[in-house]
């Protein structure tokens, strides 16, 4: 059983949210029951690969021994950390390193996403079709034109908007790499 580690600024950090963070996120809203249905290890392991997922959109790290992402803003509190977040500027006022809300809540609605699509796949796979070059297509009717996809790859809308903040340009990261 996949064990979510999360401890800010840990360099054993598999998770940028703890099991009863994503819970609490999830709490108190229409999708409790639903995140609640799916089995624990079910959760923990897309907690952890939504993790991994967030992860990579900041690039490949500095090198082994600096956890550094270039297209992620900010460097990470320490070099020993596994995960990009928290940032040297993540602290609270006691110093305390924290990964950001957006952060855990990005990682919370990719989990979810992951989960929900595992699920419930959807009928029409609109990203695999523009993969294969198609823009347009009609059968019984029914038309839908599809333009370039606006986030990244397999990347749930809502964390895509989450984590958008915490992002550069490639052509920026490349004047910023440490």
């Amino acid at each position: 059983m996949p064990t979510v580690t999360c401890t800010p600024g840990g360099a054993s950090d598999n998770c940028y949210v703890t099991e009863a963070q994503a819970n609490t996120y999830f709490g108190d809203t229409l999708r409790e029951s639903t995140w609640e249905g799916w089995p624990a290890t079910d959760r923990q392991r897309a907690l952890i690969q939504a993790t991994s997922m967030i992860e990579n959109l900041g690039g490949p790290r500095a090198s082994a021994d600096n956890p550094a992402r270039p297209l992620f803003v900010g460097y990470p509190y320490a070099s020993t950390q596994a995960l990009h977040f928290p940032r040297e500027t993540d602290l609270d006022s006691d110093s305390a390193a924290y990964v950001p809300e957006a952060v855990r809540d990005a990682v919370c609605e990719q989990a979810y996403w992951l989960l929900d699509r595992k699920a419930n796949p959807p009928i029409v796979d609109t990203q695999q079709l523009r993969d294969e070059g198609i823009s347009q297509m009609s059968a019984d009717g029914m038309s839908l034109t599809m333009r370039a996809a606006e986030r990244p790859r397999d990347i749930a809308p809502a964390a895509a908007d989450l984590i958008a903040a915490y992002r550069r340009s490639r052509r920026v990261a490349k004047t910023h790499a440490r």
